[in-house]
């Protein structure tokens, strides 16, 4: 699943637009009260070795170990080199 998920290798700074979440439907209503959910868009503040801190709209969340692997990601376009 990891090499699926752009989240574990963006670089800080990069757009990403969450493509689905793989959690049970209460982690998913959750993940939507955040303003985390498919099609949605996040900024990757700093990824850590087991987690990340995102930017979902205005608010900065920081998902650890298994929160980072239920959010599934593309990337967007990174300087102008296509997508993640």
């Amino acid at each position: 699943m990891r090499k699926e998920n752009a989240l574990f290798i963006a670089k800080a700074g990069d757009v990403l637009t969450v493509k689905a979440i793989n959690a049970n439907e209460r982690k998913r209503n959750f993940y939507t009260s955040l303003g985390i959910f498919p099609g949605s868009e996040i900024t990757l503040f700093m990824r850590g070795k087991h987690g990340a801190i995102i930017k979902s709209g205005k608010t900065k969340l920081a998902l650890a170990g298994k929160a980072t692997e239920e959010i599934i990601c593309i990337g967007t376009v990174i300087n102008g080199s296509g997508r993640v």
